[in-house]
């Protein structure tokens, strides 16, 4: 039989090497994952650039959301800070801020004011929204989910020059669904 002068490449040890940093690519990981405890949820939100902390417990902040978003035991918080300068009609802008943070609820309601608070509540679903003013900026905040009357009671004293008005309130109240309803949606 003829030997040829140039053998074929032997790459048994390079598809072992190659297969093994493989394994330790993808296993290493799934090893150390469940060691790592849960993050703990935040207690506080934030409104705009830090500026309005608000203490909530139980609530774990949405790395993944394209805004500051908050999750409270399944009520959304989503939050947004725009100069006043970039704002040319800011009741328009608080229904565009409903769409933006991908909202069930319908943000074609009126427009309610309560001191220096502008807002707007489904009155199918369990969903506020308002925004308020603050020097050169104005805050935006949608609450969404079945913890939203809780969550709009915690958070308005911190953001308000009034109490909530009742009738916000009232209107929460009967807004909200069963939390069984909710989860189906």
């Amino acid at each position: 039989m003829r030997e040829y002068r140039l053998q074929p490449a032997r790459v048994g040890g390079l598809w072992a090497g190659v297969l093994a940093a493989l394994l330790v690519a993808f296993g290493l990981p799934a090893l150390i994952a469940p060691q790592v405890p849960a993050p703990e949820p935040d207690h506080e939100i934030y409104i705009g650039e830090e500026e309005h902390r608000v203490p909530l417990p139980g609530c774990t902040q949405d790395s993944m959301a394209f805004f500051p978003t908050w999750n409270c035991a399944g009520t959304t918080v989503t939050t947004q800070l725009y100069p006043v300068a970039d704002i040319d009609d800011p009741d328009r802008t608080l229904r565009r801020t409903v769409k933006g943070a991908l909202s069930l609820g319908d943000n074609t309601g009126p427009i309610e004011q309560a001191g220096n608070i502008r807002l707007l509540i489904d009155e199918r679903s369990p969903l506020i929204a308002f925004y308020f003013k603050e020097g050169e900026e104005l805050f935006y905040l949608v609450i969404e989910g079945p913890g939203a009357r809780e969550v709009t009671a915690q958070i308005w004293p911190h953001v308000a020059d009034v109490p909530l008005p009742p009738a916000v309130d009232e209107a929460l109240k009967t807004a909200v669904p069963h939390r069984e309803k909710w989860e189906l949606l």
